[in-house]
């Protein structure tokens, strides 16, 4: 498995040069940049970003106020306008991954679930044929709460049934040890698991913790990983640079025991 970091570490900062950071961190190969807020992948941040030799890249699609599994025409097209912005600018700096929220249920839409699901696997089929154009590979991520599409192992295991399988999914391990646990997420979706999110909680809110600071057992997420031959991307999400490292010396430390 190949590890990295996500720029959820600026997340609470205004305006920095992520091309910056990432030099300032050489000893970094893979990044996943956070295409959202101030350092959002702007066309300066783009430009600069691009120059740059010798990294990998995959990019977060925007989610703050975005959901694909909404009907309204008016709303979806916004959405659909931003979220193509940022496909656009994936393929310019080279990523070779596009990470997706598959949209939630709104008051509408818990009335009537199966139009959100419409929606959201439509879009899903849209962006994912103009990800394969530019080469890149899109992902739909689980999240933590169920109001989420994708929430508990059964909701995204019943999603992805209707998904093609050239869309992959990212396993968040943090967001799956609020559910089942992340044992059964691999067991159950390994076939379909391309992309990984890293990060700890305690098991009952998404506090992004530093790995092996929580309840998920990573030694038996790194065996169920290597029976099944995983070998995508593991990108930390830590808050800090700091977590972030403390993280990856311990996944270090235990994929290389």
């Amino acid at each position: 498995m190949k590890l990295g970091i996500s720029t959820l570490i600026l997340y609470r900062k205004r305006r920095v040069n992520l091309a910056e950071i990432i030099e300032l961190n050489g000893e970094i190969d893979r990044w996943e940049i956070l295409d959202e807020g101030f350092n959002k992948l702007s066309p300066e941040q783009v430009e600069s970003l691009s120059r740059i030799d010798g990294k990998h890249f995959s990019v977060h699609a925007p989610f703050s106020n975005i959901n694909i599994a909404e009907p309204e025409p008016t709303l979806k097209k916004a959405f659909l306008k931003t979220l193509t912005r940022s496909l656009k600018a994936a393929y310019k700096i080279g990523a070779e991954a596009w990470i997706l929220h598959p949209g939630h249920y709104s008051p509408f839409t818990k009335c009537f679930p199966e139009l959100a699901q419409h929606e959201s696997l439509k879009t899903i089929k849209s962006l994912s044929k103009m990800a394969e154009d530019y080469g890149i590979r899109l992902y739909v991520e689980n999240l933590p709460g169920k109001n989420s599409l994708l929430s508990d192992l059964e909701s995204t295991e019943r999603f992805l049934e209707k998904v093609d399988e050239s869309v992959g999914l990212c396993l968040d391990i943090g967001h799956a040890n609020l559910f089942e646990g992340v044992e059964c997420f691999i067991e159950r979706l390994h076939d379909r698991i391309g992309y990984i999110h890293a990060h700890d909680n305690l098991g009952n809110s998404d506090q992004h913790l530093p790995v092996g600071e929580g309840t998920v057992n990573w030694k038996n997420v790194v065996n169920l990983l290597n029976k099944f031959k995983f070998k995508g991307w593991m990108i930390i999400e830590n808050l800090s640079i700091e977590d972030s490292m403390k993280s990856l010396r311990f996944l270090n430390k235990l994929i290389n025991r």
